[in-house]
């Protein structure tokens, strides 16, 4: 469906000097319009809009440029300003026209607005003693605006028509905000703006030119003494205006120099109480650092103090301990020696083998020179029917000739030797073949005695 189209230029809302546009900009603006995208216009969001505020105002500026896509609204809602203090300070007589690259002033971090006075004086001032009512009068502000790019704008306004075409279209649906971008309207506008121009400086050079034509017949006409009574209430005039201006200047000049004295006596007195502040924290931290060097020292004198004296417990009841083991074994010792002096001196004064012997287990077997395949002779040449007691040893385990004393069987002497006695293993001879098997095969505990 078809869209109608109502354009406006955004001088002229931002400016109600501005003569009507001529059938050349018109013109210029129909041949435009036919060419224009309307989505080429997209609102940009409010967390868009705060970031780049945000950057701004991380740099210290306090203007902002707008962009494309743009609406005061959005930028009042970034900066937490209004909109009717946005407009008021930027002079924007139209809020819902702002134009893409034009300079927004503001200060977002202490909420303020800088605004240049008509003497050229730059003011900045509080958002919210800012009074809207001063600065634009009769001005309906909203709180949605839209950006022009290159100075036009395409928005819903009743008094301009694009002509019949554009009118049959009118009540189709509502006007889409489009943006015209064309050099040929630019140029339009431009040559526009300077036959205007023109057509001003020519009507203001005749108005002179009358002006002063009139007041030479005026002065002709005048006698000398009304001449002279003129000239006098001219400078009086001119007097009392000096006066005026220059009481006004001096009045200007004492409130600047005023509010530079209060605003440094302010200073002054903000960076003392700052200093202050600052004197009263470092002390407050040098003390808390101090006793925490204290505390910490103290902790660590007593925890020092702590260690030596477990050190010292520690040493003393090693030392203890050492002195009573060392005690206890010098009695174990010295009872071990007595012991052994006593059992030595036993063993001497005792007639009892196994008191005196040195005992060693063994396993016996017994045998007769008498069983068939025996001989009289053992291994080191005892006869075995003149010394009977005698039994076959591990040379490596019991020498042979030593005297060992069996319990309940009486001395023996090592005097032979067997394949089959290997280690502690004994073969005790017996005359009677009978007493062999009496024996039998036994472990038992025989006694060392030579």
């Amino acid at each position: 469906m078809k869209k109608s189209l109502k354009i406006a230029v955004a001088a002229i809302s931002l400016s109600a000097t501005m003569a009507p546009l001529s059938n050349l900009k018109v013109e210029a603006i129909e041949a435009a319009a036919f060419t224009l995208n309307a989505g080429s216009w997209r609102k940009r969001s409010l967390e868009d809009v705060q970031a780049s505020v945000n950057e701004v105002v991380s740099l210290g500026n306090q203007t902002y440029i707008v962009q494309w896509g743009d609406t005061l609204g959005t930028i009042a809602a970034a900066t937490g300003i209004s909109v009717n203090d946005l407009a008021a300070i930027n002079q924007i007589s139209n809020p819902d026209l702002i134009i893409s690259g034009s300079v927004i002033y503001f200060d977002a971090v202490n909420h303020t607005l800088t605004y240049t006075e008509p003497s050229g004086e730059e003011v900045t001032v509080a958002a919210e003693e800012t009074n809207v009512a001063e600065v634009i009068e009769d001005t309906t502000i909203v709180e949605d605006t839209t950006v022009v790019e290159d100075g036009y704008l395409i928005d819903e306004i009743e008094e301009w028509d694009l002509g019949e075409a554009m009118n049959a279209n009118q009540d189709e649906s509502p006007a889409e905000e489009v943006v015209v971008d064309d050099s040929a309207l630019e140029q339009a506008l431009a040559e526009e703006e300077a036959a205007r121009l023109a057509e001003e400086e020519a009507a203001r050079l005749a108005e002179e030119e009358a002006a002063q034509l009139a007041e030479e017949e005026e002065a002709a006409q005048l006698t000398e003494e009304e001449a002279a009574q003129l000239a006098e209430e001219e400078a009086a005039r001119f007097a009392e205006e000096e006066a005026a201006r220059l009481a006004e200047e001096e009045a200007a000049r004492l409130a600047e120099e005023e509010a530079a004295r209060l605003a440094e006596e302010e200073a002054a007195r903000l960076a003392e109480e700052e200093a202050a502040r600052l004197a009263e924290e470092e002390a407050a931290r040098l003390a808390e650092e101090e006793a925490a060097r204290l505390a910490e020292e103290e902790a660590a004198r007593l925890a020092e103090e702590e260690a030596a004296r477990l050190a010292e417990e520690e040493a003393a009841r090693f030392a203890e301990e050492e002195a009573a083991r060392l005690a206890k074994e010098e009695a174990a010792q010295l009872a071990e020696e007595e012991a052994a002096r006593l059992a030595d001196e036993e063993a001497a004064n005792s007639t009892d083998p196994t008191v005196y012997g040195t005992p060693i287990v063994v396993e016996a077997t017994a045998y007769s020179r008498n069983e068939a395949g025996l001989g009289n002779f053992t291994a080191d040449g005892t006869d075995l029917r003149l010394e009977p007691a005698v039994i076959a040893v591990d040379p490596s385990v019991i020498p042979l000739g030593t005297t060992v004393y069996i319990p309940g069987w009486g001395y023996y002497r090592a005097a032979d030797t067997g394949g089959a006695i290997v280690g502690n293993k004994i073969d005790v001879h017996f005359e009677n073949v009978a007493d062999t098997y009496q024996f039998g095969r036994q472990s038992l505990t025989i006694y060392i005695v030579d």
